[in-house]
């Protein structure tokens, strides 16, 4: 199929923990900024204060910075002896040192956590200690709004480390969640590009991105896409209901940094709602089945094919969020496991009436 072209104009500027069933009623509100800004969708904060969390989240990042290969090796063993999940993700799955029973794994992490590389990348680390608490305190609350929400789903372990410009979050299963400090340094930080990040990534690379991610990453683990059709409506439903999931879980978080944008992007997704919808019913893209046609707008990439270059990527993810979010306006007392249980995009689609004004190409 080849895509029309467009003729745009851009307007101006996890265990149980209760027995209980519980609804979840959302009410919206919606707010206007006195800046002048575009209304956003401002979501409620149930009471948490009686919800503990399940353990503290452990930071590895200074753990194993030991000189004495003894006390090092011995610290290792001890530490996958007490946290076995935690030590096979990050020892084993993500930093490739090898099965943790065999020698070879003690003597690459000596090495590993010897390199004078490594040991700067850490200190650099520290330097965002004060940003990195109080975006970690974010997210322990957000891990309490998903366990209110949620209270039978398993709340994984959660630990920070240095991965060496690994996943920025990634979870084993449902039971552990990792987080790579190394990748939120801040967009400037110079070592980025020479590893071969692009600008439209490097961008997010930032302490207040740390929250929105992990909480996305432990949600697919505990929703993961289970289509049957894979197709475009049906993907992007399934990646605008991760979003809403942060709505409720972040609910002081700014949109741009929940899908992964500017603040700009989302300033041009508003302006020009109806352009992108008529984009997809125009190129026939909403139930296209190739992933080589509707693939590009519903995964990151720093522009959208087809669109102005001031349009930022993953704008199918972006409407999936108007879609679900338009349906829970329709439905405010449908309870959120049952959303998160639908697979059929289509189905919420029609539900949510969704529907923006559609502009002419």
């Amino acid at each position: 199929m080849k895509l029309k072209k467009s003729s745009f104009s851009i307007k101006p500027n996890y265990r149980p923990y209760f027995s209980k069933t519980v609804t979840i009623v959302f009410t919206f509100l919606i707010i206007t900024f006195y800046c002048g800004c575009k209304t956003e969708l401002q979501f409620p904060k149930p009471d948490v204060s009686n919800i503990n969390s399940d353990a503290p989240i452990l930071n590895l990042e200074n753990q194993f910075f030991i000189s004495d290969s003894l006390i090092l090796a011995d610290s290792l063993i001890n530490f996958a002896n007490q946290q076995p999940e935690i030590a096979d993700l990050y020892f084993h799955r993500l930093l490739s040192l090898g099965d943790i029973q065999n020698n070879k794994f003690v003597e690459s992490a000596i090495l590993l956590f010897n390199n004078p590389e490594i040991i700067k990348l850490k200190d650099t680390i520290n330097l965002y200690r004060n940003q990195f608490e109080i975006e970690l305190n974010k997210l322990e609350t957000g891990l309490k709004y998903f366990k209110h929400y949620f209270p039978n789903k398993t709340t994984p372990k959660v630990f920070t480390a240095i991965t060496e410009f690994g996943p920025s979050a990634f979870t084993l299963d449902t039971l552990v969640a990792g987080i790579s400090l190394d990748m939120y340094l801040g967009s400037k930080f110079v070592f980025y590009p020479s590893v071969g990040f692009y600008q439209y990534q490097i961008r997010n690379f930032k302490p207040e991105f740390l929250p929105a991610n992990t909480l996305k990453a432990i949600s697919q683990a505990h929703f993961p896409n289970n289509n049957k059709i894979s197709n475009f409506i049906n993907e992007a439903v399934h990646n605008g209901k991760l979003l809403y999931l942060l709505d409720v879980t972040l609910p002081d978080t700014k949109d741009y940094i929940k899908i992964g944008y500017l603040p700009e992007h989302i300033e041009w997704c508003k302006n020009n709602e109806g352009r992108i919808w008529g984009f997809f019913i125009e190129n026939e893209l909403l139930y296209a089945t190739q992933s080589n046609l509707y693939g590009k707008y519903v995964n990151d990439a720093p522009t959208s094919s087809g669109m102005p270059p001031e349009s930022p990527g993953n704008v199918g993810t972006w409407v999936g969020w108007q879609i679900v979010r338009t349906f829970m306006q329709q439905h405010p007392d449908f309870p959120l496991q049952k959303l998160m249980e639908i697979e059929d995009g289509q189905y919420i689609l029609s539900k949510s009436k969704y529907k923006p004004k559609q502009a002419m190409f």
